[in-house]
């Protein structure tokens, strides 16, 4: 049984969200492996970089191409990142089009640790919009209870050593395929993108080409898109 009472369809109010028409493509092996539909978005800068040096945040799309981000989280059941985006840019990951707020989608962070810091406006408004934290079995219960008394949701999943220490996300996928999850947007960060475009559990990705921001850019080149 999920462990979780609210299920990803409804909205703030608690009435069944009606979720905008889309055209998604062939789900069948997600549904066979028992984990979501995954999209992967990523804004691409002109040398194919994704972000700036330090992890300092910069933009590199313009306008249009954010507003139909933010119409495809709101197509989506959950939005998932990492805690180094949490801790990089503190977002919201809501949708932010005019009276489509109460579609905003579930906030996925993967944080093995519980890093996520209780003065994040995700956990701020952890009681609003759901925001889930998938961790390790061996983060801190004290810091897992802080969370639950926040309004946030920890779900615990296994972990893997290769290539690099961090949350298995085969088991992140599945854990959210079994608490109603069926479409999930992935928007960071570049170890999260990297480790699921190589399993090839990406089932479909949308870059954001923009031109060389002002900042210096972190490497390594992102060519998953071309």
């Amino acid at each position: 049984m999920p462990d979780f009472a609210l299920p990803a369809y409804q909205s703030r109010s608690g009435s069944a969200r009606s979720k905008p028409p889309t055209i998604m493509p062939d789900t069948s092996g997600a549904v066979r492996d028992q984990r979501p539909h995954v999209i992967l978005k990523l804004a691409v800068s002109s040398d194919d970089k994704i972000g700036a040096a330090g992890r300092k945040p910069v933009a590199i799309s313009g306008e249009a191409a954010k507003a139909r981000v933010h119409l495809l989280r709101a197509q989506c059941d959950a939005i998932l990142v990492g805690i180094g985006t949490v801790l990089a840019d503190d977002p919201l990951l809501t949708c932010r089009l005019p009276g489509m707020e109460p579609q905003s989608p579930v906030r996925v962070v993967l944080d093995r640790s519980l890093r996520i810091p209780g003065t994040s406006r995700l956990v701020h408004s952890a009681r609003e919009t759901p925001l889930w934290v998938m961790t390790s079995n061996l983060s801190e219960a004290p810091a897992a209870m802080k969370l639950g008394a926040a309004g946030a949701h920890v779900i615990r999943v296994a972990t893997t050593v290769t290539p690099l220490p961090g949350l298995d996300l085969a088991a992140v996928l599945h854990a959210l395929s079994e608490r109603g999850i069926t479409r999930l947007l992935v928007e960071g960060g570049a170890r999260v993108a990297s480790s699921l475009s190589q399993q090839a559990w990406s089932t479909k990705s949308g870059c954001c080409a923009g031109p060389m921001p002002s900042e210096p850019m972190a490497s390594p080149r992102w060519t998953h898109c071309r």
